[in-house]
């Protein structure tokens, strides 16, 4: 009893000496937002388009070796996936949206980092 006492106030006593302070959060304008928004999906794409071409060489050098279709096939559906997740149709109408007073999806707001702000 004694021992969960005491290495229950040694472990608050620790978290406090190494307690991570507040970062200030940026609030960022709605411009700000819009290229945030326009960089993410130019990120997703071309990325998209990496993969889709390696994948493409690996489906093409399947010809040769036949195990290498399932790692080739696996890439280039990722690629064309990401493609289709992010293309400019989707941007455009999310931006439309967002400039009317809308809210941004969740899903959208968990992929904006700081980086896409910069």
């Amino acid at each position: 009893m004694k021992r969960s006492i005491l290495l229950l106030l040694f472990c608050s006593a620790f978290a406090r000496i190494y307690a991570l302070p507040e970062l200030p959060t940026k609030p960022y304008s709605r411009q700000d937002t819009i290229v945030a928004i326009q960089a993410l999906f130019a990120d997703k794409r071309s990325s998209g388009k990496t993969f889709t071409m390696v994948g493409g060489c690996y489906v093409a050098a399947s010809v040769f070796a036949l195990p290498i279709l399932g790692v080739g096939g696996i890439t280039t559906g990722f690629g064309i996936i990401r493609q289709i997740r992010f293309r400019r149709h989707r941007e455009e109408v999310l931006l439309n949206e967002y400039q009317l007073g809308n809210a941004l999806p969740k899903r959208i707001q968990r992929r904006l980092k700081a980086s896409h702000f910069d």
